[in-house]
């Protein structure tokens, strides 16, 4: 499991930072990283929260690291600039409650448009 070593050096950990906030020894740690063993359930959970991406990219299942976050990220930059040259909320307002449930109304029958 090479991308725990990546993912590890990124965020700048040892292995003794990240088998502490994992709760298990630095043994450990190197022997998910040369793929002796594999985390179990918790651990991965806990990783793929540190490293901010998906238990599948930690696997090696998927190239993507968090297509969650990635997707939600482009869709809500494009709602904002949408809402905001429609004039339906102004740059530095906080929205109304009243245009947040618009805005979920609207969201939702989007959504049941595109379900297959």
């Amino acid at each position: 499991m090479e991308r725990i070593k990546e993912l590890r050096k990124e965020i700048k950990y040892n292995q003794y930072e990240l088998a502490d906030y994992l709760g298990v020894s630095q043994q450990a740690i190197s022997k998910y990283e040369n793929g002796v063993n594999e985390p179990d359930s918790e651990s991965l959970y806990k990783m793929a929260k540190l490293f901010n991406v998906s238990i599948d990219y930690l696997l090696g299942k998927s190239d993507v690291k968090n297509p969650e976050t990635s997707d939600y990220d482009k869709m809500a930059e494009q709602i904002c600039e949408l809402l905001l040259e429609k004039g339906i909320i102004k740059q530095g307002e906080e929205p109304t409650e009243e245009q947040r449930e618009n805005v979920l109304k609207f969201l939702d029958k989007a959504i049941d448009l595109f379900r297959i």
